[in-house]
């Protein structure tokens, strides 16, 4: 199995970068477990979906394929961390009561995926993976990183990182589906905190490796000019595109 690994050199910006998930996110998939003694986040990053389900569940098992990303996560004593890929791992079959995938699905081998997510499930387990893509700011702002995505970055995203832009049709999910509520990610930032979140994206660091030239450079005018004081706090929003199913 070949693991592209497309975020390990720049792991810890992209630990100190991304945006947050809501907690009521978290306390919500726990209320849909049978029991909350074992959740698994696959896929885990920079562990920040890991660290959500620490309030609800005894124990949380973090897997990731990058080592870089594993060194970089979020520590916590009810946290185990372990490097592997996700559809082949170590986790004691029929132990899990929560399986989720953050903002990765796209990346998985998801046949493979699915028959270890059906080894390790608890009777009754939940499965929840979720996405989101570009952010809500105002529609100005809005349509010139739209088109900063879909023209100047076209090329240079990775085949899988596509498959965000059409979630519902895009990633196949065979689990009974449960009907959840929406979940939105909220900040509030300066212009420079958009721009080191903008520089961890997949395509932004391919386009600067082939082409040595950082692409946010060619939007960075446009964006002041759009965003005011640079120094002046925006709000910013996030949809989560999300399946969520019984693992039976």
């Amino acid at each position: 199995m070949v693991f592209k690994d497309y975020f390990s050199s720049h792991a810890g910006e992209y630990a100190k970068y991304r945006p947050v998930y809501p907690e009521r996110l978290f306390s919500y998939l726990a209320e849909l477990t049978e029991r909350n003694e074992l959740a698994w986040d696959s896929a885990t990053g920079n562990g920040q979906a890991a660290l959500g389900l620490v309030p609800y569940f005894r124990k949380v098992i973090a897997t990731d394929a990058s080592v870089f990303q594993i060194e970089n996560a979020f520590r916590h004593p009810k946290i185990i961390y372990m490097v592997t890929p996700s559809e082949s791992t170590r986790i004691k079959s029929g132990s899990v009561d929560l399986i989720t995938v953050a903002t990765a699905i796209h990346w998985l081998q998801l046949d493979k995926f699915y028959i270890e997510v059906k080894r390790v499930a608890h009777r009754n387990a939940v499965i929840a993976v979720w996405n989101y893509f570009n952010s809500s700011i105002t529609p100005e702002i809005d349509e010139v990183i739209e088109d900063f995505s879909e023209n100047m970055l076209c090329e240079f995203w990775p085949p899988e990182a596509r498959k965000v832009k059409n979630f519902e049709e895009n990633i196949y999910f065979p689990f009974k589906r449960i009907e959840c509520p929406e979940f939105f990610m909220e900040h509030e930032w300066n212009l420079n905190d958009f721009m080191n979140y903008l520089s961890t994206w997949s395509s932004v660091q391919k386009y600067m490796k082939l082409k040595g030239l950082n692409p946010l450079k060619l939007i960075y005018d446009r964006l002041v000019r759009l965003w005011g004081n640079q120094n002046a706090v925006r709000k910013l929003s996030w949809k989560l595109e999300m399946k969520v199913g019984k693992v039976e």
